[in-house]
């Protein structure tokens, strides 16, 4: 899922999951992260610092993601603008929320960020390109945006309660 989210901001190559994870978890064992124990991972106690680090990393693609994300979908079947309109658009739903409190970091407002998401959505077929006139313009699809809303909070937790008390959109429960 988060190679998904991630495939624009991080290189992945194709068909390595399987070996990408035995050398994650090799990797975290030769930090002294993990300890593997016959079949149980067992955190050890300097992981913590170690996995906070990393999610500092993570945590500023992901919120932004999620707050694109969820003003989109909020947006319902309105035409979008096209990707450099609506990546302004992003930039402005980011600073508000920072300025709601609801994120804190700057690095969200990061105009790589929110066009690696419009392009993640493009390619995922959460937004679609149209023509409308002389241009192009993107249409959502309301599921899809719900679907990766729904994949986002399974990392942001703490960061999406926070965000749906401030009056944004709701996700439901159940995927679409």
């Amino acid at each position: 899922m988060l190679r998904t989210l991630l495939q624009r901001e991080f290189v992945f190559q194709r068909l390595t999951d399987e070996k990408d994870f035995v050398h994650a978890l090799q990797s975290l064992k030769e930090e002294n992260i993990l300890i593997v124990d016959e079949s149980k991972l067992i955190p050890s106690n300097s992981a913590t610092e170690k996995f906070e680090f990393l999610s500092s990393l993570l945590i500023p693609f992901l919120e932004s993601y999620y707050i694109i994300c969820q003003q989109l979908a909020g947006r319902g079947n309105e035409v979008l603008p096209d990707c450099k309109k609506l990546s302004l658009e992003c930039q402005a739903y980011i600073e508000s929320a920072i300025v709601e409190g609801a994120l804190s970091d700057y690095r969200c407002l990061s105009l790589d960020i929110v066009n690696n998401c419009i392009t993640f959505l493009v390619s995922q077929s959460a937004l679609s390109k149209v023509h409308d006139s002389s241009q192009v313009a993107l249409l959502p699809s309301h599921t899809k945006l719900m679907n990766i809303l729904l994949d986002l909070e399974i990392f942001l937790s703490s960061f999406t309660s926070r965000v749906n008390q401030s009056n944004r959109l709701s996700v439901p429960t159940a995927k679409l």
